[in-house]
């Protein structure tokens, strides 16, 4: 739709494994070279993978037509089949011949006579299994029992499995150790780099017959880090992009275009992850944490109505952490009642907002009161008991004084009787 307006021969970015507009990355290098070295050993298996979108599919259409001439080759797409249907599609690849209704055993007879006759000839069979990830235990099993094909000096097949990293977990299972041990080499493909992306779009357009740049470097930027460097992304993203600049009458894509792009293709990209979520949450509680502190530290800000509260509220907790009521009183002490309407009424003190209405008012001057009259109590109470105490301590000064007087006038009184009587004195 798109590529008359940018001069464009054909769909530059589509996502169909064409081998003749394939980018060679480093990594895909390294791939196609390790498979044509494992095709000229004898036998065996060979484990390629990587991630969904990363180009195995399209290296194995690049490796078959870049196959040596001796070489025969049956691709397996499906891999959801028995072992009997694997055998009948490697027949079908091959073109061999077999009865309707074969066995599974006259179906290996046929195909060991076949690779036998090919071997007699000159020439070499691989096997090449496409999402290997998918089968079964038992199509694995009859897999391998294929390679014991042989003559006394080579293996008669070569086969060559192609699958997501979940392949490996499966061929490390101690039930297809034989298996894995008779894999002679193993690769992975790996995504793209940033500049390897900057290549991959520009080979991409002049594949297509644009030698100039439809792309701002922040959108590309953009697309690499959106894409993870999975070229199948990266072909998506940019068809994308370049259909919203096209519909804008833009001549470049822009960043804007990109993240524009990625919101369309794909709806999770609009929504914040899991982690700036939380970080928010946080930020949110933090924030409201600060504002309470802060209301402290500055009460003079408040309302003189929400302050008396608050120092009510004080002097209660710090009764309760001093580890005691106050006996003066009875053992009365400040509570906060848990009634609905107080509840509400504490939290929007505490939260420093003004009463919006008259009972709410009216509930706060009503604490106010209270607290009036219990330090009235109180004030009364302590003055009383001081009293009390004053007395208590003037007749007990006075009983002495008296005794002291008695004892005095006893003594006075007994010395003169024996002064009269010529009674000499002699101490009691």
């Amino acid at each position: 739709m798109y590529q008359s307006y940018f001069g464009l021969k054909n769909a530059p970015f589509s996502i169909v494994p064409d081998h003749r507009v394939v980018y060679m990355s480093e990594s895909h290098r390294d791939a196609v070279a390790h498979l044509l070295y494992a095709l000229k050993q004898s036998g065996g298996f060979v484990q390629l993978t990587g991630e969904v979108g990363t180009g195995k599919t399209t290296v194995s259409r690049y490796l078959l037509q870049h196959l040596p001439e001796n070489v025969d080759v049956a691709l397996l797409l499906n891999p959801r089949v028995n072992e009997k249907e694997m055998i009948e599609t490697i027949c079908d690849e091959l073109k061999i011949s077999y009865p309707p209704a074969a066995t599974l055993k006259q179906l290996l007879s046929v195909l060991n006579e076949y690779l036998l006759s090919s071997h007699a000839d000159g020439r070499h069979t691989v096997l090449i299994i496409d999402e290997a990830q998918n089968l079964s235990r038992e199509v694995l099993e009859q897999i391998r029992l294929l390679t014991n094909l042989e003559t006394s000096t080579d293996k008669l097949l070569q086969i060559i499995l192609i699958g997501q990293p979940e392949l490996v977990n499966i061929l490390a299972r101690h039930d297809l150790r034989q298996l894995s041990q008779r894999i002679i080499g193993r690769f992975k493909l790996m995504p793209l780099s940033l500049q390897e992306t900057r290549e991959y779009i520009r080979y991409r357009l002049r594949q297509a017959g644009c030698e100039r740049s439809l792309f701002y470097p922040a959108a590309t930027r953009s697309i690499h880090k959106l894409s993870g460097g999975v070229p199948r992304v990266i072909n998506v993203l940019c068809d994308a992009a370049l259909m919203g600049t096209y519909s804008n009458n833009q001549d470049k894509v822009t960043k804007k275009a990109v993240d524009v792009a990625a919101q369309e293709v794909f709806p999770e990209a609009g929504k914040l992850p899991f982690w700036k979520k939380k970080w928010l949450a946080y930020a949110a509680s933090a924030g409201i944490l600060l504002s309470f502190i802060a209301a402290l530290q500055f009460p003079n800000v408040l309302p003189q109505s929400i302050q008396a509260f608050k120092t009510q509220i004080n002097g209660a907790v710090g009764t309760k952490l001093a580890g005691g009521e106050d006996d003066s009183f009875g053992k009365t002490e400040l509570s906060v009642s848990s009634d609905s309407k107080e509840v509400e009424k504490n939290a929007l003190l505490l939260a420093n907002v003004e009463p919006k209405n008259v009972d709410q008012a009216n509930q706060i001057s009503e604490i106010e009161a209270n607290k009036q009259s219990q330090n009235t109590y109180r004030s009364s109470t302590a003055v009383t008991t001081t009293k009390n105490s004053s007395s208590d301590e003037q007749v007990q000064d006075d009983g002495a004084e008296d005794n002291k007087k008695k004892e005095a006038n006893d003594v006075s009184s007994r010395f003169d009787l024996v002064y009269r009587l010529g009674v000499p004195f002699r101490s009691n």
